[in-house]
C-alpha cells in the first residue's frame, strides 16, 4: 500500500471515498510527512512520534 492509498477495509465499504476524500487525504498525509521531516531535523536526538486520530 502506497501512503497516499487508503486501507483496503475503507475502499470496500465505500468505494466513492477515494475520489471524495483522497486530495484531502494526501494533502494532509504530505503536512504531516513535512512537519515529521521539520521535527527530526529539530530534535536530532528525540524519538519523534505521530498519532493519527
Amino acid at each position: 500500500m502506497r501512503r497516499t492509498d487508503f486501507p483496503e477495509f475503507v475502499t470496500n465499504a465505500f468505494p466513492q471515498a477515494h475520489k471524495l476524500f483522497k486530495p484531502r487525504y494526501i494533502s494532509v498525509s504530505e503536512k504531516i510527512s513535512k512537519a515529521a521531516e521539520a521535527l527530526t531535523k529539530y530534535y536530532p536526538n528525540e524519538e519523534i512520534a505521530i498519532m493519527d486520530m
